[in-house]
């Protein structure tokens, strides 16, 4: 059995894996934030929190919690495995004169928020590392 696909760390990494993805798609908002006509975008983020909680066996959420502004989803993926395959939709900002809707006051929020949450997998992820080596050093 590999330690390494059982337990928090396939769902941890999933997650990761997710942060950095959106995290590139703000950083485009940001980017064309000046163009005319470009619309922002987003990652749904409803839909990868009930990936993970489906993947936790917790299938039903208390509530519907949005973040970032985006609106729940019905058609969340199969599974953590399935975060992969999202793509950004379309934030649904209001457009200025020019057809542009990025603000850079909400994306900059977004940029927090996701990077605190990268930044507590990472930690998280590292203290289950941790616990393994620890686990194997006490066998040895």
């Amino acid at each position: 059995m590999d330690v390494t696909n059982a337990g928090a760390i396939p769902t941890m990494e999933a997650a990761l894996a997710f942060s950095w993805k959106r995290h590139e798609v703000i950083l485009n908002n940001i980017a064309n934030a000046g163009t005319p006509g470009f619309r922002a975008q987003d990652l749904p983020v409803d839909a990868f929190q009930a990936a993970l909680r489906k993947a936790a066996g917790r299938e039903q959420a208390p509530a519907p919690v949005v973040l970032g502004g985006m609106p729940a989803r019905p058609d969340a993926p199969a599974s953590v495995a399935d975060l992969r395959f999202l793509d950004p939709v379309p934030s649904g900002g209001v457009p200025g004169h020019d057809g542009n809707d990025v603000t850079p006051e909400i994306e900059a929020a977004k940029m927090a928020k996701n990077s605190a949450f990268y930044t507590a997998m990472t930690q998280l992820l590292s203290r289950q590392f941790d616990l393994i080596e620890k686990a194997i050093r006490e066998r040895a």
